[in-house]
């Protein structure tokens, strides 16, 4: 007789999931489990079948579910019963990789060895079902294996002139028009333009994407915009995406983003971010919304809510926004907090500095939309939050000649919003307890992990074909992309440093 058994879903548990609240630092990971690991009814538990009675096997869990691409994970092969002498388990699987062909149990041994189960990227777009088998003298038994595929492929059809348009160009304002299949699909035919600004030089050009109807791109919700960021000056492929994550979290990025192999004139461009532009995703979380404003500097700024050619009166529309930056003329101390947090989540905006305190960002006074969002009980009307935007300067030297405002707990921090913490103790005080709960959740330790579970996102994206011979082009000296983990080694040093020297100068 052979047994099979079940495992309780203990035995192969899905990824940390964060609520993204605004309360406390949780660095968290978004839950992206597809359904069937979303949790629900545990298992039959093991049955006790103890170790008397003739040897007899069981594979744990019964079914096996792996994501491609993402890290190994074990299952355990189970023996049963009365062993006098040596038995040779021999396994194999038709989807995956196993860590071994074989196991050996014998008396007075473990009844249990786990085995790996491993699934690389491949060429299709698809799930693959399979089985794993394990043998030994009397019988062999099955379960049934699901490697999922959730990597993302964005293949553009441009014609012969859109091409060379694309490869020259630096015309932001031409508006292209293509076919576009993600992960496999035709998605119909989208409008596209160039975007960037110093990204404009790279070879590797990045797109702004305007789908004729909403589409998902596999766990996203209906995106209207994408944007096909390539990253060409963050060189660790690593900095806007775990940055991203970890804002997130906060309730400072509320764009869907992923990883994802960009594809045309039928080769590889390498990796790219997807990110759902900014411009559509707030009036997703915030329907109410009617106004979005980047800073570029405390004086200049640029409308992307609404349209700014359909304003009648840009400066009366501007007004709210503009009177941030008068507030601290008119008050001060704990009156100016009042004032400020009126009119903007300035709690959340602070915390936003504290992010980019610890992250060493170089450059973010225009790394920043103001939108209008519902206020809180004796909050004004248009009220402000925040949402982050481009971290492709993180772990990097401030920008400014001087180094932003003469405030050793902040960094690189410029605009007349980010004063009163020079200024005021009431607010600097305010400051230094959230500059503390960031720093309790953003530990080395954390930002390890962080990083590491995105390096094992990245780093089979470059085993595929053609990617990376495409991202040297990012390199001046057409050297190959460096080795995540490299990269994870390299960041963490200089975050380190960082925390550490925030340490000694917290009050």
């Amino acid at each position: 007789m052979l047994l099979l058994a079940l495992c309780s879903s203990a035995c192969d548990d899905g990824a940390a999931s964060t609520d993204g609240a605004a309360g406390a630092f949780e660095l968290g990971v978004p839950d992206r489990r597809p359904a069937w690991d979303a949790g629900g009814e545990p298992d039959a538990p093991v049955p006790d079948v103890g170790r008397s009675g003739p040897p007899t096997l069981t594979i744990e869990p019964v079914s096996i579910v792996r994501v491609e691409g993402q890290p190994a994970r074990a299952f355990s092969v189970v023996v049963h019963g009365e062993l006098t002498e040596p038995v040779t388990v021999a396994l194999e699987a038709t989807v995956g990789t196993l860590s071994t062909a074989a196991l050996v149990f014998g008396p007075g041994g473990p009844r249990s060895q786990p085995v790996e189960l491993g699934a690389a990227f491949d060429a299709d777009e698809d799930d693959e079902r399979g089985t794993l088998r394990a043998a030994m003298p009397g019988g062999e038994i099955e379960a049934p294996v699901v490697v999922t595929d959730v990597h993302n492929t964005v293949e553009l059809d441009f014609d012969e002139e859109q091409l060379a348009f694309v490869a020259r160009s630096r015309d932001k304002e031409r508006r292209l028009v293509a076919p576009i299949r993600i992960n496999g699909r035709g998605a119909g035919a989208v409008e596209l333009n160039l975007r960037g600004k110093g990204t404009l030089n790279c070879a590797r050009r990045s797109f702004t994407v305007r789908f004729a109807e909403p589409t998902r791109v596999r766990d996203s919700p209906r995106l209207r915009h994408l944007l096909l960021l390539s990253m060409c000056i963050d060189s660790t492929y690593l900095k806007m995406r775990s940055s991203y994550e970890l804002l997130a979290a906060q309730g400072l990025f509320p764009s869907w983003f992923s990883y994802a192999e960009l594809r045309y004139g039928g080769v590889s461009r390498g990796v790219y971010l997807l990110v759902e532009r900014p411009r559509k995703s707030i009036p997703r979380v915030y329907p109410s919304n009617e106004m979005i404003v980047r800073r570029i500097r405390d004086n200049v700024q640029e409308v992307k809510r609404p349209d700014a050619a359909t304003i009648d009166d840009l400066e009366a529309f501007l007004a709210p926004y503009v009177r941030l930056y008068e507030l601290r003329r008119e008050f001060a101390g704990e009156a100016l907090l009042t004032e400020l947090r009126r009119h903007l989540d300035y709690d959340v905006y602070l915390r936003w500095l504290a992010i980019n305190s610890v992250l060493m960002n170089g450059d973010y006074i225009d790394e920043v939309y103001f939108y209008d969002r519902p206020p809180p009980a004796g909050g004004v009307r248009p009220y402000f939050s925040v949402m982050a935007w481009d971290y492709d300067d993180v772990l990097r030297r401030c920008h400014t000649r001087g180094g932003g405002l003469p405030v050793p707990l902040l960094y690189c921090a410029e605009s007349s919003l980010d004063r009163p913490v020079l200024d005021h103790p009431a607010i600097r005080e305010v400051y230094v307890g959230i500059l503390r709960e960031v720093m309790a959740g953003l530990t080395p330790e954390a930002y390890e992990g962080l990083l590491v579970r995105n390096a094992s996102e990245l780093e089979p994206y470059l085993r595929r074909g053609g990617v990376v011979d495409a991202m040297r082009s990012d390199r001046d000296d057409g050297s190959a992309p460096p080795e995540p983990l490299a990269s994870v080694a390299a960041m963490l040093e200089l975050m380190g440093a960082r925390y550490a020297a925030l340490e000694e100068l917290l009050p």
